[in-house]
């Protein structure tokens, strides 16, 4: 009886992750290749290669503006825009 208990709860808890993964509650981290950038509002941005923009997140990048980078993060959306929680970066040296 007790091991259907627990069968159960894993079971549970596998449906659960699953839903969350599914609607974007529990992201995945991307990489994004661009210039690091400052807005007209003084925010820190990544530029990407594909022509989309990031405001930067959870590091300070501010003495990387004008070079190239790869950063690795999860991505957010909001009605400001597209964000990057940054958890590694690592210059590009051309």
């Amino acid at each position: 009886m007790r091991g259907k208990s627990i069968v159960l709860k894993v079971l549970a808890l596998m449906i659960i992750v699953g839903l969350l993964s599914v609607t974007g509650v529990i992201a995945a981290e991307e990489t994004i290749t661009g210039y690091v950038e400052k807005n007209d509002s003084g925010s820190i941005i990544i530029s990407a290669d594909n022509g989309e923009s990031f405001m930067v997140k959870g590091q300070d990048l501010s003495g990387m503006v004008g070079k190239s980078v790869q950063v690795t993060g999860t991505l957010e959306e909001s009605a400001d825009g597209k964000a990057i929680m940054v958890t590694a970066v690592e210059e590009i040296k051309e």
